[in-house]
């Protein structure tokens, strides 16, 4: 079996890749009204690397998997905990022009721990998950969706506004991330 390295460019998961953005908008073309878009999105694939330096998407089983190959012994746990969070991550795409990056709490924190931290304003909570009030945005430009990735200045030697086209086929793209639409 191939071992798989990812590449995790993350800051908040927010980093985007112009080279993955806007090869097919197919979806963009698919995307008939505000409420193909507007919803709760859920993980679908994770970035990483082949052993060729290909680009490949692991699923969340696989990139939990890979972790037990690719990690020393004495880091796995903190590592499977720290990719369970990856994993569960959700994007809630509201009307008004923000995404909310939603994180699952993590297993094992007892409810009177989440409450503390609400309380201290740590985090709030949306849909059960934890929002720590750090947006994105998203606006329309001649047809297609772009968000605002927090990441301007120069990516891979080209300058960028921080804005990227937000679909790749039928993925909506954030950071190296692949979510798809949760259905209701």
């Amino acid at each position: 079996m191939k071992k798989v390295f990812t590449m995790i460019l993350m800051s908040i998961m927010i980093l985007a890749f112009a080279f993955c953005n806007g090869k097919d908008d197919t979806y963009n073309r698919r995307l008939n009204t505000m409420e193909d878009f507007i919803g709760t999105w859920v993980f679908h694939s994770i970035m990483g690397r082949d052993e060729q330096m290909e680009i490949v998407w692991l699923t969340a089983e696989e990139y939990l998997e890979q972790a037990k190959t690719d990690t020393p012994a004495e880091d796995l746990e903190h590592e499977l905990k720290e990719r369970r969070l990856i994993t569960g991550t959700q994007l809630k795409v509201l009307e008004d022009g923000r995404i909310l990056s939603l994180t699952a709490i993590p297993d094992g924190i007892p409810q009177e721990e989440v409450d503390k931290a609400v309380a201290a304003g740590l985090f709030t909570l949306v849909d059960g998950m934890m929002y720590r009030g750090e947006d994105n945005h998203w606006e329309i430009r001649d047809g297609e969706v772009w968000a605002d990735t927090g990441v301007a200045g120069e990516v891979f030697g080209e300058k960028t506004d921080g804005w990227e086209k937000l679909f790749d086929d039928e993925y909506l793209m954030f950071g190296t991330m692949r979510f798809v639409k949760q259905s209701k």
